[in-house]
């Protein structure tokens, strides 16, 4: 009886971790679960972030 993962992905999701699982006799059920879009308030949030980094209140990290 072949392996099964319930395998959470998103819209911008690579075939790589796929790939290997499947390599590896493990059957995927994908399920689309998110998706990424930019935040009309991100111009806003990352002008105060950084108003704040400034004045020694916050560490920002930004990441992809």
């Amino acid at each position: 009886m072949a392996r099964r993962l319930l395998y959470l992905t998103g819209d911008k999701n690579r075939d790589t971790l796929p790939n290997i699982l499947t390599s590896a006799g493990i059957v995927l059920d994908a399920l689309h679960v998110y998706a990424t879009h930019g935040s009309p308030s991100f111009p806003h949030g990352l002008e105060n972030a950084i108003e704040n980094v400034q004045a020694g209140k916050w560490h920002v990290e930004l990441f992809n």
